[in-house]
């Protein structure tokens, strides 16, 4: 079985019942979000677990965008952005 991708009338009502259950503040940077920028996020990423993606208890409204003036990075960059490496330095001779 598969799951029914994120786009369409399904979507339009997550973002409606967020709207109403959830209101308008955003989880990443605990600021307002504008109507114009608003957006369902997923606490586990879609491409993680995509089983989770209709679970009304993984979403979240987030900005759409990135707002540096808030830290916030945006919902459209969060879940393209790969997680840093850790990076180790040693100096010759040690």
């Amino acid at each position: 079985m598969t799951t029914p991708a994120w786009s369409g009338r399904r979507a339009q009502a997550a973002v409606a019942w967020c709207k109403a259950n959830l209101g308008y503040t955003c989880w990443l940077c605990g600021h307002e979000i504008p109507d114009w920028d608003y957006t369902v996020d997923h606490v586990i990423e879609r491409k993680r677990r995509p089983d989770l993606m209709w679970v009304k208890s993984n979403w979240r409204p987030a900005h759409g965008r990135k707002h540096p003036e808030f830290g916030c990075p945006g919902n459209y960059g969060r879940s393209g952005r790969k997680q840093s490496a850790v990076k180790t330095w040693t100096a010759p001779g040690w």
